[in-house]
């Protein structure tokens, strides 16, 4: 991740790679308990934003100004802007959503328009050449701090290669697989996309996904394995299916894709549909 394209920026921006503020002046974060994983399918990152321009801290204070932090993935293509106002931030992510290292980057962003935005902090050089300050769209990058890399450290689960994405184009109550890309892609209208992201986050709910969603790609993952050998979601399949004692070049892979599927899926000796079978039981699917 590289923040060379801040350089071009026409306004004054808190960063080491410019001479708009006063030498003294920084902006930075700091990532305290990197990943702190949560029975395996979630990361929580606590970051610690410090700034020392008073007038970028006043600004976030008043709600004109907030914190950001942009999170990429290399592998997964993923891109995620969580916001703040505050100066500690717990950030929580859904582990199948992020493999390897990816890195967060650090902002401060205008949450408004600004009209003449100026500060004593400002270098002699930017007061001189624009005395009147400067007019600031919402979203305008005000300072830029430091990339921190995360390190996952895990194998990837099975989890990690789908992809739930919205598309207008499918009717409601229903969905497609695509399997042409690095994970497989869930494709539905964004009104389902919207309730099931909300069921992902009750463990109760995550069975029934599994049963409902994952477990039906997941079967035409298999049948379609060795059409796909260039693909990051096959070779985690082979993986799994090796695990289980399987050989992932056989030629009998579509016939069992079914039987094949619910023993990838299998945890601690119980089905998916006997993890679906105690979420629906009252009480279910608690700790």
């Amino acid at each position: 991740m590289s923040h060379r394209n801040h350089r071009l920026i026409p306004h004054p921006v808190l960063s080491k790679q410019r001479r708009d503020y006063l030498p003294e002046c920084y902006f930075k974060m700091s990532v305290s308990n990197k990943v702190i994983t949560k029975g395996g399918e979630g990361i929580s990152i606590v970051v610690e934003y410090a700034i020392n321009s008073p007038t970028l801290l006043a600004m976030v204070e008043q709600g004109r100004a907030g914190y950001v932090a942009l999170i990429e993935c290399a592998d997964t293509y993923r891109r995620e802007r969580f916001i703040s106002g505050q100066t500690v931030e717990r950030i929580d992510l859904h582990r199948r959503d992020w493999e390897g290292d990816f890195f967060l980057a650090s902002y401060v962003t205008a949450t408004e328009e600004i009209s003449g935005f100026t500060a004593p902090e400002h270098s002699d050089l930017i007061k001189s050449l624009t005395p009147s300050g400067f007019d600031l769209p919402v979203g305008a990058i005000l300072a830029v701090g430091n990339v921190e890399a995360i390190a996952l450290g895990e194998a990837p689960g099975v989890n990690s290669i789908f992809d739930l994405a919205p598309d207008r184009q499918i009717p409601v109550g229903t969905f497609s697989t695509d399997l042409t890309g690095q994970r497989i892609a869930i494709n539905l209208h964004p009104n389902d996309l919207e309730k099931i992201n909300i069921a992902r986050q009750n463990a109760n709910q995550e069975p029934v996904l599994h049963q409902s969603l994952y477990l039906h790609a997941l079967d035409k993952a298999v049948r379609s394995l060795t059409e796909h050998e260039d693909k990051r979601w096959a070779s985690i399949i082979r993986q799994k299916l090796e695990e289980h004692g399987i050989s992932s070049t056989g030629n009998d892979l579509a016939d069992q894709s079914e039987k094949l599927s619910q023993a990838i899926f299998q945890s601690q000796g119980v089905s998916p549909l006997g993890r679906m079978m105690d979420a629906m039981q009252p009480g279910g699917g608690n700790e």
